[in-house]
Formats: C-alpha cells, structure tokens, sequence
C-alpha cells in the first residue's frame, strides 16, 4: 500500500485545493492506504507518494490532471485514469496577498 502527503499553504487558503487533490486521490481505490493533509506556510503546495515528490507548485502551476499523472506514476497498480477527474476543478491559482 502506498501513503500519500498534500502539504499546503494554510494562510493562503490552499486547504480547498488540497481536499479537492485528496478526494481525487482517494478515488484510486485501495492502491493507496490515505492521503494525509499536511498544513505548511510560504505558498507550498507539495504532494508526495511514499516520501518521493511528484508534484511541486514552485516548479509547474497548480493542476489536477498533472498532480493525477505523477501520483499514478508512482502508483505500482492505478486504477484511475489522470484526466477524469472527481466533481469540477474550479480552484484559482491566486495567492492570499503577501502570502507567496
């Protein structure tokens, strides 16, 4: 089983987009043991599977369909298919002013 980790950036507001990345996460079925939210500051945004970052906010911008695609990378059985995401994806990519 693998374990998952959302950090994110509790002053900018990210915990909407961190559910929204753990809800589609969780929707890969048993391949994955729980995704743990892990609140951080300095405009994080981070998921990890296993301790190996797949994505990374300061190095692409905040999509659910990339995040997907790395998370079922490091996935030894997925189910899920990267680009049909759970609900809709309407998150905004902006920051809380002075938070980034």
């Amino acid at each position: 089983m693998t374990s998952v980790e959302v950090e994110y950036c509790d002053p900018c507001g990210f915990i909407d987009r961190a559910t929204k990345t753990q809800t589609q996460i969780e929707s890969c079925g048993e391949t994955v043991d729980g995704v743990e939210l892990v609140p951080g500051e300095d405009g994080i945004f981070e998921v990890r599977v296993d301790d190996v970052v797949v994505f990374d906010v300061d190095e692409i911008e905040y999509d659910l369909t990339t995040i997907m695609e790395g998370v079922c990378g490091q996935l030894s059985e997925c189910d899920c298919d990267p680009n049909e995401l759970v609900g809709e994806d309407t998150d905004s990519t902006d920051c809380s002013p002075g938070c980034c």
